[in-house]
Parts: structure tokens; sequence; C-alpha cells
């Protein structure tokens, strides 16, 4: 505690405790290595050499609580984090630890990695695989999926949407998507997939994005974990899409 103190007196008062340090302080024993790591304040190089710093920009406000004073990534936030820096046994044990020690769904881990995944970022792919282990580890019905969906775009505001709607196609597919606000060109889908196999079929979603972009369209997909554990940040982002689109195409107009 003495050496977290120290480093964010150094790094200065917005630097967070993340990482390993954070799984300790969270009372988490299989993150292991008894290092100090934090989120700097600031891009500057910190000389305090007995220190990691992890330079993350998506951190957002609700990633972070307090335990024992000090700024700390939540657990969801930190089981993401750790999935870059630890191995893939490690981490299914940390995250093993976090759902029957302290009561964190498999669910929370995967809304966080929906919001700050992206092309390249380490770790995704293991952590993955983790909660697809040790998540619910099937298929979200559609019979589940479309009524959270639907909550969702009423707690955006939105006006009804038109329902297994056309995919627009440049190439004759005769498949539907889920809800379709044409006014907007905009599209929304929902996943219930687990995780392996969104990114198996990865290559067919873009394929359909493409081709519903090049008439005009874009398409938000958004996952099971986005719609249950984070539905009015999920509400609030969709509704600033809707109006961007709806502004676009007026002034295009």
């Amino acid at each position: 505690m003495r050496r977290l103190w120290i480093a964010r007196h150094h790094s200065g008062p917005e630097a967070i405790v993340s990482h390993e340090s954070a799984a300790q302080l969270h009372g988490l024993h299989e993150a292991g290595r008894d290092r100090v790591v934090l989120i700097p304040s600031d891009q500057r190089r910190h000389a305090l050499t007995s220190v990691v710093w992890h330079r993350l920009t998506d951190v957002a406000p609700f990633d972070v609580v307090r335990a024992e004073g000090l700024p700390v990534t939540t657990l969801p936030r930190t089981a993401v984090d750790l999935a870059a820096v630890v191995s893939r046994h490690r981490l299914g044990k940390v995250v093993e630890e976090m759902i029957v020690t302290r009561s964190v769904r498999a669910a929370s881990i995967g809304a966080v990695l929906s919001r700050i995944r992206r092309s390249g970022k380490r770790g995704v792919r293991h952590l993955e695989l983790t909660l697809d282990e040790l998540g619910p580890g099937i298929e979200i019905a559609r019979s589940v999926l479309e009524p959270r969906l639907d909550d969702v775009l009423q707690i955006a505001g939105l006006d009804e949407p038109s329902r297994e709607h056309p995919l627009p196609s440049t190439s004759g597919d005769r498949r539907f998507v889920d809800r379709c606000f044409p006014e907007a060109r905009l599209i929304i889908e929902a996943d219930g997939r687990r995780w392996h196999e969104r990114r198996a079929a990865m290559a067919d979603d873009r394929r359909r994005d493409l081709e519903a972009a090049q008439l005009g369209y874009l398409t938000l997909r958004l996952t099971h974990e986005q719609l249950t554990e984070e539905p009015f940040g999920t509400a609030r982002a969709i509704r600033r899409v809707y109006d961007l689109r709806l502004a676009e195409i007026s002034r295009a107009s």
C-alpha cells in the first residue's frame, strides 16, 4: 500500500491503480506478481522504475471505483486489462475467482470487452475463450435477445423501428436485419452468439455491413452483454448515432 500511494503521488491525483495491483486491492489472489501497476494521469514518461505504467486512453469514469482510499479499476475492467498481460491459464483462474468469490457476472466482463475492443488489442481472444468457458456457454435465443434490444431502443426514445427489415444488399442477399430505421438509414443487429462464434462469423458480418454501406446504411452490432449490462449507456450511444444520421441525411438533401 505504501508503494501504491507513493507511485500515485508521483504520477498525480488522476492516476488509477490497474492490472495486477487492482486485482490485489480487490482481494483477488490469482493475479500474482506483487508489483505496482498504475495508469498515469498524463502521457509523460515517469521516472519511477519500480512502477509499471500502462497508458490506456479508453478508461471511462464508470470503470473506476475506490478501494483503500485509492481509485482502482472495477473488477470487470480489471479482467479485461489483465487479459493483455497474463497467460491464458492465469486469466482463466482470475476470472473464475471473480465469478465465484466476488459474484462478478461473466456478462459484465463481456460488456466491458464489447465497449473497448478494437483491432489488434492484446488479450481479446484469450478473454473471449475464457468467457465462453466460464460464462453461460450457450447462444442466447432470439426470443430472449430481441425483447432486450427493443427495451434499449425504447430507453433511447426512438420511434418504432422496422422489424425483420430486408437487408440492403448489392448482391441480392435475401436475409433480414433485426431492426432498421430507414429514415436514418440505420441498421441495428443484436448478437447473442458465444464469443468464439462471433469471431468465426466476422467475415460474413462484415460482408453484410459493407453491402448495406454501399447503399448508404450504417450497421450497429450490439452484443447481449451490452444490452443486458449497459442498457442506458448503449441507449444513449444509439440515440446519438441516430440523431447524427438524420442530420447528415438532412444536409445531403
